[in-house]
């Protein structure tokens, strides 16, 4: 029989030299170790670090392919780790558009290659029903801090249309980032250098005679890693790169154009609604009811509009051509969901079918940067409608529910349009407002009965403060409608009780959002010899809203804000106001702050104003905004002092 001990040493033996071969295999360099920790010291939350990163793009001409021109993106990334037994993850995306191929890793050297098994599958983002898009994901095992690796893949981009955009900045921090472009002498490309001002970049041209191109190199070094944060802005709004506009192409007798300027850009999408066949027969009896008892052109428009706005569900859809081709206005009917541009053309069809002048429009929101003398499929990212009434243009996005006739989402405000024109196009910009048009206005006046505060309320909601109430108040379930207004309106005190309410009719989406209400509220008042201390504080606004220290982006918020509220205290008989905490005041181009307490007479008035002019915080002025917030923290905790005379 065997000795199960002399096997158990072997095995033990085998396990040492296996674990002692792979130490030696992947023990890291004393140099890239010393690196990794300098690295490590000022990329704390990084595991690993790029040491250089190249994008290589070469353009082919496809002389069968409809197409013409297409596009290979040549990637390679060498990585350092800054942590022992880390794992590096990526994801490569690509779509019916483009193709990935020779995807490979080493161990730093070409000599050695290192074991990859790449997952292809389809990627479905939240709020997409359904998506082209797909990823190659694989990962990298590093053993020690210092241990190096590279990996590369190939892009091929089968129609250069779909190719836009090049970026600097990715998740890793990057000691040395190249972009390079080899153009051929027969295509014409122009490289659009978006947001380079305030970072280091270098830029070299060269033509090369002998093989008939030139080669324009961008490289950037010690790239901070890009950070995910909530509500931060767009990284193609803040952060260098480069839009990619292939205008030309002339290859012996073959030659063509591209995307040359913008009325190339609008051609496409109008080959694109021309194959449309659009079934206006089985709209005609919706449109006839929707308008028979309408006494204008604005009603018509105002029937049609909420109705898609109310029977047709937004889901947006990427499909290959099908993300920028709108669906049928029959089929968007019939099936009651459809795309921003499904939904347009629906818009747009039923609008015609009443007599009305209506157009598809083309529009980028406030996620992207850029207007249309970029001619560039990034220019827009949204498909809304035109309608033309006395000269007059109107501007209806149906994917934003509850939304009044002549009122416009913040994302589309001042916004540039492409608006179609047959043969020609029309450019044009959504009107901006204001933040007064998305005010808050408020008042009440409050006694002190007892241990209770009470009194009478109203407010009053304008703009996207009051389409808000509209699309959340719709989807409470009736049964529960009622106690979730008197949440709203408490603040969701349970101190506080509101009843007598009255409200605006919620139907009505032009108007403003109205309540008035009667309240008491009690644990806000507290006697102690003599003195009695009130706080009258219940809307509490933006107290909690104190940045992180770590953090990096800017703060984007959903739209303009404007916060008016007046409170009245009466003082009781037999007393004089003490003590009133002191005010609050600040002050920039992007908000303001400005909240206090006055005695008039018998009353106490307690004053707030509140604006965000831009919907922004800039990360320059967040030690600005934490310092106010947290005087108003103070503030909204502080009590007015009332003692007897």
């Amino acid at each position: 029989m065997l000795n199960h001990s002399i096997i158990a040493g072997a095995i033990c033996s085998l396990l040492l030299m296996i674990s002692t071969a792979t130490a030696q295999r992947f023990a890291a360099k004393p140099e890239d170790a010393a690196l990794a920790d300098d690295l490590s010291k000022k990329f704390e939350k990084s595991d690993q670090a790029a040491m250089e990163s190249a994008s290589k793009y070469t353009f082919m001409f496809e002389a069968r392919s409809e197409a013409k021109v297409s596009a290979l993106l040549q990637f390679s990334e060498a990585l350092i780790a800054l942590k022992d037994e880390s794992t590096f993850y990526t994801s490569i995306f690509y779509d019916e558009q483009s193709e990935i191929s020779r995807v490979r890793a080493n161990y730093g050297t070409k000599s050695k290659p290192y074991l990859l098994y790449p997952n292809y599958e389809d990627y479905t983002p939240g709020g997409y029903f359904y998506s082209d898009a797909k990823i190659c994901k694989f990962s990298l095992n590093f053993d020690t801090r210092g241990d190096r690796k590279r990996y590369e893949y190939l892009k091929k981009h089968k129609d250069v249309k779909y190719l836009t955009k090049a970026f600097f900045h990715s998740g890793l921090p990057t000691l040395q980032r190249t972009l390079e472009f080899v153009v051929p002498d027969w295509l014409g490309v122009e490289l659009v250098e978006i947001n380079f001002e305030g970072f280091d970049i270098e830029k070299s041209v060269e033509p090369n005679t002998r093989m008939k191109n030139t080669v324009y190199k961008y490289t950037m070094k010690n790239l901070d890693p890009l950070k995910s944060e909530s509500n931060a802005p767009n990284i193609s709004k803040r952060f260098p790169h480069i839009i990619i506009l292939c205008k030309s192409y002339e290859k012996g007798l073959d030659k063509g154009t591209l995307f040359h300027e913008t009325k190339d850009l609008y051609s496409w999408y109008r080959s694109l609604t021309q194959e449309l066949k659009n079934e206006k027969e089985e709209l005609k009896p919706l449109v006839e009811g929707l308008i028979a008892d309408a006494s204008s052109d604005i009603d018509k428009v105002k029937a049609i509009f909420y109705w898609v706005q109310d029977n047709v569900r937004y889901i947006a859809f990427e499909d290959g051509i099908m993300g920028f081709k709108p669906d049928e206005a029959s089929e968007v009917y019939k099936k009651k969901y459809g795309d921003c541009k499904g939904m347009a053309n629906l818009t747009k069809n039923m609008l015609e079918i009443a007599g009305l002048d209506a157009r598809l429009t083309w529009i980028g929101t406030r996620a992207i940067p850029y207007d249309y003398s970029i001619p560039s499929l990034a220019v827009d990212n949204h498909m809304i409608c035109t309608v033309y009434i006395n000269d007059k243009q109107f501007f209806l996005d149906a994917t934003e529910e509850y939304v009044g006739f002549g009122d416009y989402a913040y994302r589309i405000q001042g916004r540039p349009v492409l608006i179609e024109d047959g043969e020609n196009y029309k450019l044009d910009k959504v009107p901006e407002f204001d933040n007064d048009h998305n005010k808050t206005v408020s008042s009440s006046k409050l006694q002190i009965e007892g241990q209770l505060l009470k009194g009478q309320a109203e407010v009053k909601h304008h703009g996207e403060s009051k389409t808000n109430i509209l699309r959340q108040y719709a989807y409470i379930q009736s049964q529960e409608k009622e106690n979730a207004i008197k949440a709203f309106l408490s603040d969701d005190d349970k101190n506080m009780s509101v009843s007598n309410i009255a409200t605006s009719d919620f139907d009505k989406r032009e108007v403003p959002v109205e309540m008035s209400y009667d309240l008491e509220w009690s644990n806000q008042i507290t006697s102690v010899a003599g003195e009695v201390y009130v706080n009258i504080t219940w809307k509490r606004e933006y107290i909690n809203s104190e940045f992180d220290e770590d953090r990096v982006n800017d703060y984007e918020f959903p739209y303009k804000v404007s916060i008016i509220s007046n409170t009245t205290l009466d003082i009781p008989a037999g007393y004089k106001v003490d003590y009133v905490p002191g005010a609050v005041e600040a002050k920039n181009e992007d908000f303001s702050f400005d909240l206090k307490f006055t005695q008039s007479g018998n009353s106490i008035l307690y004053t707030k104003k509140i604006t965000i002019n831009n919907a922004i915080v800039r990360s320059e002025d967040f030690e600005y905004w934490n310092a106010t917030v947290r005087k108003l923290r103070s503030f909204y905790k502080d009590q007015i002092v009332l003692v007897k005379r």
